[in-house]
């Protein structure tokens, strides 16, 4: 009790404190009193009451503050009732109006009763904002100072601010954001300046986006369809833009003319790299609307000789006109070529300068363009350019045969077929040669030439002994060399020879030579070299024709003669054989040519005939041991024989004798005997013959063979080839024999190999389910005495022997024995053979199993493990909610397990499916399926194996079947049955009324029935939960756990898509809330769906409108604004769901309609106004709906007019102050919504014209209308300074503002350019031999701009800009109100050096023109058109003329001289002269060679060449005392030195013996060239 009292006395204290807190707190609010404080809030500016309202006004340090009305009054009072203790300090919190705050923050104030307190409030600081700028082009924004801005301008919330927006030079305003909202527009090429102002007491973005003026470029075709024309793009162009213009005209079409608004700018055209030749381009940079106008021309024609065409038809060797065409032949090394000076098309081919032909080519179509306009050239005749490549044939030459004349002709045919439809160039000649020759050796003459006939025929012979190869080419006139064909020619006048005789099958000795046959066959071989050859071969007995043969290829004939015929009775021979040949052009042999000597392999006179065959016999010194039924002896070691042979039937005088003796043992030759006397003796080669001979083997001679058989063959033969053989088998045996295999003979499976043995136990291997039939086999080597007998017993697993038993064996060496059922273990065996040999060893097979089905049956083999379920499906069946591991136990305790196949099967969620197959290897290897452990093992036999199965299966009805078999084949079988439902359920709830208000989703205006649906596999209703409340009483009647609630859907495909309907209709006004909730049977819950709570209105609102102004004009029209009253009635008000319909148009363009003021409710009135105070069309109509989305009675559309606004006048075309050089084509514009069309006045004054009226074109527009002006005329004239003037007013009487008015200039001509007439005759075009100053004059009417002054040299191609000052100097004359004038004189020292010079000056004026003397529409004189360009030549140096084939004084032997002389010059040769003993002679001239001919003369003739060039410079060469003749005398004549050497040769003839001499030296002279 003492320690109880311990622990409590804390917790009374604590209960003590507590009581004597909350009685303090009592005390303190009985004595607190009740103020009512005043609180006025003043402004420390004006002292006075500061009257805003919103201001709020709390107290701290005092309990429960209650504040009178909201906030402070419009007095600046706050009344504040306040409980607390008089004198007690208290603070004021006042909230911030529009930015005032207390001057002392929080102040602190003492209490007292009915206390008025005044609050000094610190008039607001100015708060500084910034105006962020983002500006992208070309343009300024600046502030209202003009002071440029770049990306930000500050200013006070007490100020706004204020921007300009100024665009470039050819650029204007594209869009104007503030904070993101558009402003201003429309936005084209005259928004130039745009001012906006900002304010709001915030900050602000503005974005700007100046963008380069935009123009339309439009091209058509003018004057009908005879091509296209069109731009790259189809949108507009920016200012300065490139445009690319496509031009394409139809076939046979020039383009005529090209305009450019109006203008001709056709040296704007160009031709495209890539495309035909009806392709044009034109690029121009785009300034200003461009109207591109393309006109077309038939394409003209010319003649041949109009045409500009050079062509080389003199290289053709032939040229053949027909009633089509014109044929030029052509060398196969030259082509036809056709060149023009600018452009040349051949057959619609892409235009060029050059046209090269190396095949053969058909032209009927040939065109030439000048300055880009294309003519067709007018053809006669189609021009056929024939290349004939195509080599001539010389066709198949038939071989002649051999022959024996003295000579031989060949005779063949050649011709030259036509490549396609061109014709070919026809055979010129043949050539022949014994050797084989090249195209080149042919080309250059070698062979001898053959004349061909017009058939193509040629022959030719050749003669003498000979055997040739001949080749044959056809020549063609086009030069093609045919491939060659040969011929052989054979000619033969030699006889054949008798090379030889051959006796066959006869044996030569040194004591004679044998033979043995009945028939003696001789081969005879003649010879005819070089010749015909040999054709047949006569053999001769004793002088007389015995049989004439037909030779092999080998020149061989052979004979077959009796023996009676040529051997006598002492069998010698009796007959002289002899032979002649006869080739195969009939040369015969002259003389006989006899058998025998050096020719023949027969001596006749040593010749013995015999025909009895030697002896042979084999006899064994052993007895053997064992002889078989086939007569084979067995030894049981190695034995000796003896070999007698001889030749000696009818005595040693008619026995040829022995030649050879062959012994072999199992086919290896045995050379010696076992005394190593040889064998192999060559008894034909000894000088006397043998008769007999002996010798004596052993098997040990030979290894010995695997079988132990031994087969020895012994053969003899005589000299006369009479042979003799015999043999002898013997058998070598001491091996014993081998059990080779077991063969079980029921049907079970035999893993094992019953061949494979061991001496003790080992693996299993054969498995049988009944008893076992098993023949057990044994073998002896080969030629052994065969197996006796088989012994055998068997050894159980337990390892108890049985009783061995002994059986004779079969023919096969064969026994048969039975294992009986439930048997396992091993058998065991041996053998023994006829000669008593023994296995050593018992050998066994793998062990042997025997299990019945009775045995299987009586071990249970498959067991099922799993977890515990989670409830049952609705069939019953276990359930589980998750995946299910399975233990898979499996057992086999005798013959061991073979394989298990097991499977996992649901008809719902097939991918889940599995199966697995295991195979137990003989090795006892788990092969197949993964995942077995083997738990007991005997051997190679598994006794137990287990494995884990994960059923992943998301269905019911999941049959879990498992198969195993044993190693004997006995199976068996199990399954289990199980459903896994791993899907949530879900809950569905829809209604059928879906279509809530658009922006109040839960209200409708209908009833409303929910349909729940729930989707699940395994349903139960009394597993669902359902709550409905409503604000009302009313409630739905709900039975949701009554399945006959609920409408079955079971999906049988998809079973977890099964679904139960239940549906609660909602009849009653009211707000509804709704819970669900569900689980199904395996305890997977459903996710309750959130179910928005929904309210039901059925009222509709009302509305009607009223005017503060209702006087109109016209009808609807009014002059001043007006206010619109609107009031809608409704109780469930959403002034959201208001709209307001209205349009506000002005002159065509939509402007916004005017905002309302914002409703004010009055109970379930609404009201709001809306002020028209501006120009424009108005529409009105209203529209809404309630919270519930019931619409409002429908509301008549008003429709009136606001015009409040003076008419507008637009100019466009042109700009102030701006000057233009192309269209110039104002146009006007004046519009009003009541525009008085008649009080339009348009004038426009020239500077120097004065008023003038130029043509134009009046046009109504909507609300207005627009005067349009010509472009203005494209005359000098028209070029002047004008003031265009317009003014208008409307219907109700508002005037514009002002007169508008603008100034512009016309300036289209640029500059012009003067060269002085006598200096442009000499030097523009021509070649001048003395340079001078240049002096051009440029004239324009407006200033040039003296930066783009261009003045540029073209010297041989090569350009150089010339520096003003050091090149050349300018004079000008610039004077206000004048044309300015511009003098340049280029110094004459840039034209020192020969060359081709061109001139061009560049300029730009102030206007924009860009000027250039080479442009195609600058002229020195307008009405002689003769263009501008400067291009002259300087040419100081005269040609000259080289002889290449000339010499001075020399002689040539010929009857004429084909001379050729090289002309040059640095520039233009313009002619050239060549005379021949002063006479002008023809030339023809090949690029810069001349080439004539000089005729034969016995004098001698000179050549002088004259050369001149375009500037008039003249070259002169002279080549004298040219001898040209083929007379010996003249040319004797004129060689002087030979003359004299003849004479001084004369002279020392007549001087004899004075020793005299006379050495003639000659010495060439150097050529000279003159030059003058």
């Amino acid at each position: 009790m003492k320690d109880s009292w311990k622990y409590r006395w804390p917790r009374i204290l604590a209960l003590c404190l507590i009581c004597l807190l909350v009685f303090q707190d009592n005390v303190i609010t009985v004595l607190a009193e009740t103020f009512l404080i005043q609180i006025t809030l003043k402004d420390n500016d004006t002292a006075a009451t500061l009257n805003k309202t919103g201001v709020t006004v709390s107290l701290t340090g005092v309990d429960d503050p209650t504040v009178s009305g909201n906030g402070v009054t419009s007095g600046g009072v706050a009344q504040i009732t306040v409980s607390a203790n008089e004198g007690d300090p208290f603070y004021v919190s006042v909230g911030e109006a529009d930015g005032y705050y207390p001057v002392e923050k929080a102040p602190v104030i003492t209490l007292q009763k009915n206390g008025q307190y005044e609050i000094v409030m610190q008039a607001p600081l100015p708060v500084e904002h910034v105006v962020t700028l983002q500006v992208s082009g070309e343009g300024t924004v600046k502030d209202k100072q003009g002071n440029p801005v770049s990306d930000r301008l500050s200013f006070y919330d007490t100020e706004t601010a204020e921007l300009i927006l100024e665009a470039a030079e050819h650029s204007h305003i594209a869009e104007v954001m503030i904070d993101g909202q558009p402003v201003g527009g429309p936005w084209d090429n005259s928004a130039k300046r745009y001012e906006i102002s900002v304010g709001e007491e915030r900050d602000h973005q503005v974005s700007v986006v100046f963008v380069r003026d935009t123009f339309s470029v439009s091209a058509s075709v003018s004057g009908g369809d005879n091509g296209s024309v069109r731009p790259d793009k189809a949108e507009p162009y920016g200012y300065g833009e490139t445009c690319h213009i496509s031009i394409r005209t139809e076939e046979g079409y020039n383009v005529e003319q090209l305009l450019r608004n109006g203008k001709d700018v056709s040296d704007l055209l160009t031709v495209p790299g890539e495309g035909d030749n009806n392709d044009y381009l034109v690029h121009f940079a785009v300034e200003e609307d461009t109207s591109i106008q393309v006109s077309f021309s038939p394409v003209g024609q010319t003649d041949w000789m109009g045409s500009g065409i050079t062509f080389n038809a003199d290289e053709a060797y032939a040229t053949v006109s027909d009633g089509n065409a014109v044929c030029y032949f052509y060398r196969n090394d030259r082509k036809a070529v056709f060149s023009h000076g600018e452009e040349l098309s051949i057959q619609g081919g892409k235009g060029r300068q050059s046209w090269e032909f190396a095949d053969s080519t058909e032209i009927d179509r040939i065109s030439v363009r000048n300055s880009l306009k294309w003519k067709r050239v007018e053809l006669d005749k189609k021009i056929r350019i024939v290349i004939d490549r195509d080599v001539p044939v010389v066709e198949p030459i038939p071989q002649p045969d051999w022959t024996g004349e003295d000579s031989c002709s060949i005779t063949g045919k050649v011709y030259d077929a036509a490549g396609g439809s061109f014709p070919a160039s026809g055979i010129d000649y043949a050539v022949y040669s014994d050797t084989e020759l090249s195209a080149a050796d042919i080309a250059a003459g070698g062979g001898v030439k053959l004349a061909v006939s017009a058939e193509g025929e040629y022959t030719f012979t050749v003669s003498g002994e000979q055997r040739r190869l001949y080749y044959v080419w056809a020549v063609d006139r086009a030069g093609n060399i045919s491939q060659p064909q040969k011929v052989l020619v054979r000619i033969d006048k030699s006889e054949p020879e008798i090379s030889g005789f051959v006796v066959k099958d006869l044996n030569t000795t040194s004591f004679g030579s044998f033979f043995n046959e009945d028939m003696m066959t001789v081969q005879v071989r003649a010879d005819d070299p070089e010749g015909s050859g040999v054709e047949t071969i006569t053999l001769y007995l004793d002088g007389k024709s015995y049989r004439t043969g037909t030779v092999n290829d080998a020149g061989t004939a052979e004979f077959r003669i009796p023996a009676e015929l040529v051997v006598g009775d002492d069998l010698r021979i009796c007959a002289e054989i002899s032979a002649k040949a006869r080739d195969k052009v009939g040369n015969v042999t002259g003389e006989f040519v006899i058998l025998g000597g050096d020719n023949s392999n027969l001596r006749p006179e040593t010749l013995l005939v015999e025909k009895n065959l030697p002896v042979i016999s084999i006899l064994s010194k052993e007895e053997a041991s064992y002889t078989d039924a086939e007569n084979r002896a067995f030894y049981t070691q190695p034995a000796t024989f003896t070999i007698n042979v001889g030749d000696i039937v009818g005595g040693s005088d008619r026995n040829a004798g022995l030649r050879g003796v062959s012994v072999t043992v199992n086919g290896i030759p045995l050379t010696e005997d076992n005394e190593h006397r040889r064998i192999d003796r060559t008894y034909w080669k000894e000088t006397e013959k043998v008769l007999q001979d002996s010798f004596v083997i052993d098997m040990r001679q030979v290894p010995i063979p695997e079988d132990g058989r031994y087969e020895i063959r012994a053969s003899v033969t005589d000299n006369a080839g009479n042979r003799r053989e015999e043999s002898f088998l013997a058998c070598l045996d001491g091996t014993a024999p081998v059990i080779v295999g077991f063969d079980f003979q029921t049907e079970g499976y035999l893993e094992g190999d019953g061949e494979e043995l061991s001496s003790r136990a080992g693996d299993y291997g054969f498995y049988f389910d009944r008893d076992t039939r098993v023949t057990i086999q044994a073998r002896d080597q080969a030629y052994s005495s065969g197996i006796k007998s088989l012994t055998w017993y068997t050894v159980n697993a337990q390892g108890v022997r049985s009783h061995e038993t002994t059986a004779e064996a079969d023919a096969d060496g064969c026994v048969s024995m039975t294992i009986p059922a439930e048997f396992k273990g091993q058998i065991y065996a041996r053998a023994t053979d006829h000669a008593g040999n023994t296995t050593e060893t018992d050998v066994t097979p793998e062990g042997v199993v025997v299990e019945s089905q009775e045995q299987h049956d009586q071990e249970e083999h498959i067991l099922f493990s799993m977890g515990t379920e989670a409830g049952k499906d609705i069939n019953g069946q276990p359930l589980y909610a998750q995946d299910v591991d399975v233990l898979l136990a499996i057992t086999d305790s005798w013959s061991g397990i073979r394989s298990v196949s097991w499977s996992v099967k649901a008809p719902y969620n097939e991918e889940e499916n599995q199966s697995g197959e295991l195979v137990v290897t003989a090795e006892g290897v788990l092969q197949g399926d993964e995942g077995w452990n083997v738990v007991t093992k005997e051997g190679n036999l598994v006794l137990n194996l287990e494995k884990r199965i994960a059923v992943r299966n998301n269905s019911n009805a999941i049959v879990l079947e498992v198969t195993m078999t044993d190693r004997a084949g006995n199976v068996s079988s199990e399954e289990e049955i199980i459903s896994i439902d791993k899907e949530d359920p879900t809950i569905q709830i829809t209604f059928d009324n879906m279509t809530p208000d658009s922006e109040n989703t839960a209200f409708y205006n209908a009833d409303r029935t929910a349909t729940i649906v729930i989707t699940e596999r395994n349903f139960d209703p009394k597993n669902i939960k359902v709550t409905v409340a409503n604000t009302d009483e009313w409630l739905p009647e709900i039975k949701l756990t009554d399945m006959g609630a609920w409408e079955e859907n079971r999906n049988s495909a998809e079973p977890d898509k099964s679904t139960y309907t239940a549906r609660i209709p909602f009849t009653e006004d009211g707000d509804f809330t709704m819970e669900l909730s569900f689980a199904d049977n395996g305890g997977r819950v459903a996710v309750s769906p959130e179910i928005e709570p929904f309210t039901i209105d059925k009222t509709l609102p009302s509305v009607r409108v009223g005017y503060d102004n209702n006087v109109d004009l016209n009808g609807n029209f009014y002059g001043q604004a007006r206010t619109a009253e609107i009031t809608i009635t409704e109780h469930n008000f959403d002034p959201g769901r208001i709209s307001i319909i209205g349009t506000c148009t002005d002159d065509g363009n939509e402007k916004t309609f005017p905002a309302e003021s914002g409703w004010r409710s009055n109970g379930d009135e609404h009201t709001v106004t809306i002020a028209y105070d501006e120009d424009g069309r108005y529409t009105f109509a209203i529209e809404g709906m309630d919270m519930a989305g019931n619409a409002m009675e429908e509301y008549a559309p008003e429709e009136f007019y606001i015009d409040l606004t003076q008419p507008a006048v637009r100019i466009s075309g042109v700009e102030d102050r701006a000057a233009y050089n192309g269209m110039v084509a104002p146009m006007v514009e004046v519009s009003d919504t009541n525009i008085d069309r008649d009080s339009i006045r348009i004038t426009l004054t020239g500077v120097n014209n004065g008023e003038v009226e130029y043509a134009g074109t009046y046009e109504e527009i909507t609300n207005g209308r627009r005067f349009t002006f010509d472009d203005f005329e494209r005359i000098s004239t028209v070029d002047d300074i004008y003031v265009l003037k317009v003014s208008a007013r409307d219907l109700a009487g508002h005037e514009a503002e002002e007169s508008t008015e603008v100034m512009f200039s016309v300036n289209r001509f640029g500059s012009v350019y003067t060269f002085d007439s006598p200096a442009r005759e000499e030097i523009l075009g021509r070649y001048i031999t003395q340079e001078r100053d240049i002096v051009l004059t440029e004239t324009n009417v407006n200033e040039l701009e003296r930066s783009t002054i261009l003045i540029k040299l073209m010297k041989n191609g090569i350009p150089t800009d010339l520096a003003e000052g050091q090149d050349y100097t300018i004079t000008a004359r610039e004077d206000e109100g004048l044309w300015c004038r511009y003098t340049y004189t280029i110094r004459q020292e840039l034209f020192s050096e020969d060359g081709t010079y061109t001139i061009s000056v560049y300029s730009e004026d102030k206007a924009g023109n860009v000027n250039e003397n080479v442009a195609d529409d600058k002229y020195f004189d307008p009405a002689g058109r003769v263009r501008a360009e400067i291009s002259f030549g300087v040419d100081k140096t005269a040609p000259v003329a080289v002889p290449i084939d000339l010499e001075n004084n020399t002689r040539y032997r010929e009857e004429v001289k084909q001379a050729a002389v090289e002309v040059k010059d640095n520039l233009v040769l313009a002619e050239v002269k060549i005379l021949l003993n002063g006479v002008p002679v023809d030339y023809t001239m090949e690029g810069e060679i001349c080439r004539f001919s000089i005729p034969e003369s016995t004098e001698t003739q000179s050549v002088q060449i004259l050369a001149y060039d375009a500037a008039g410079n003249e070259g002169e060469t002279v080549i004298t005392g040219l001898v040209v003749t083929t007379n010996a005398f003249a040319l004797w004549l004129h060689n002087t030195p030979l003359l004299l050497g003849t004479v001084g040769g004369a002279a020392c003839v007549i001087g004899g013996g004075t020793g005299a001499g006379i050495r003639l030296v000659r010495r060439r002279k150097r050529r000279k060239i003159l030059k003058k």
